[in-house]
């Protein structure tokens, strides 16, 4: 008889002899009963629910699922436990800022033919992410014929040294130590030497003189060290981790990576140097992008979607943003702000603003 049947339910409740089965069916005269019961009629029938003693709330859904080939042979088992209900999120991406990007990115593939490129839009104000897109592109629903690169979100994976966009966060640290103003004059020759390294600007020039608004317009490396050496390793390595480097953004981006960033005791004068204007740290696409939205509003900011939803109750889950900046005091990181805006006025286009 056993034969025709497609799936056998096993159920104990209160009173029941099942119900006295060690620990709602846990086990059975030392083994578990799931095991007794696959053992017996696995070969002969399609599926086995278990459901145990409802006394025992933890074992409450207990059960396995037993498929079986044509011939009866158990083919695979798993566990069974009922699905429960997810909660709704409310996402900050705006669609149409969102395609936006997906059409810029599309025509700096088509026109620049680059391995991959991603690009991010953020409210400094909040830190609400508004676009994120990739490229190329990828359909979620078809992922097959997508290359790899096209199955990753090089916003949050991708690490890479940041360069020059980097002496911002050097020249902030300098700024809220009260080592310079944005005024601070500085003596700039063609070239720095630092241990056994001979670090150039990128541009021949004479010995100049520059501000330190001037060293962030004209992205001076000479300059940049200078400020670096003021504010030394182990401030510099904290303000480093306290805009957000070497540690995720955010837990709403699974796959984060999380930057590299030394341990302070690993820098010598040359690594000093070097990060100093951007290098020998890694950073990922929104790491960047969310402190210099810090610096750009002068104020803490977390990348997080807004709200969830249980689906139980509509009740709001509490979802608090996580804050990549930590810096003590928006007047000195708002003085660091003015310094930037000389990145902007450097070759400035005409249809280009500032709000």
């Amino acid at each position: 008889m056993l034969s025709s049947v497609t799936g056998l339910i096993l159920a104990g409740g209160k009173g029941s002899r099942m119900g006295g089965v060690d620990k709602g069916l846990q086990t059975f005269r030392g083994k578990r009963l799931v095991d007794h019961v696959y053992e017996r009629f696995a070969p002969q029938v399609g599926g086995i629910i278990i459901n145990a003693n409802q006394n025992h709330e933890e074992y409450k859904t207990f059960g396995v699922r037993v498929v079986s080939d044509a011939i009866g042979q158990p083919v695979s088992i798993a566990e069974a436990r009922h699905e429960q209900a997810g909660a709704s999120i409310s996402l900050t991406l705006d669609a149409n800022i969102q395609q936006r990007a997906e059409d810029v990115l599309s025509a700096v593939g088509k026109l620049f033919h680059p391995k991959d490129s991603t690009a991010i839009v953020m409210d400094p104000r909040t830190g609400a992410i508004l676009a994120m897109a990739n490229w190329p592109l990828a359909n979620a629903n078809h992922p097959g014929p997508s290359a790899t690169e096209a199955l990753q979100d090089r916003a949050v994976s991708f690490n890479y040294e940041p360069g020059s966009t980097f002496k911002a966060f050097t020249v902030s640290g300098a700024i809220q130590e009260k080592l310079v103003t944005p005024d601070t004059g500085f003596e700039i020759p063609n070239q720095i030497r630092v241990a056994d390294r001979t670090i150039h600007d990128d541009t021949e020039h004479p010995a100049e003189s520059l501000t330190t608004s001037q060293i962030l317009a004209q992205s001076s490396n000479v300059g940049a060290i200078k400020i670096g050496f003021k504010v030394g390793t182990d401030r510099l390595s904290e303000y480093v981790q306290r805009f957000g480097f070497g540690h995720p953004v955010s837990p709403d981006f699974p796959g984060e990576n999380s930057g590299i960033v030394w341990r302070p005791d690993k820098w010598t004068d040359s690594a000093l140097a070097s990060v100093s204007m951007g290098y020998q740290v890694g950073v990922t696409p929104l790491q960047m992008l969310a402190a210099v939205s810090s610096v750009a509003s002068a104020t803490s900011r977390g990348s997080r979607v807004p709200a969830c939803r249980s689906a139980a109750s509509s009740a709001r889950l509490a979802n608090a943003p996580s804050c990549a900046t930590r810096i003590r005091t928006s007047a000195a990181i708002r003085r660091a702000g003015v310094a930037m805006r000389g990145f902007y006025h450097v070759g400035k286009r005409p249809d280009w603003d500032l709000p």
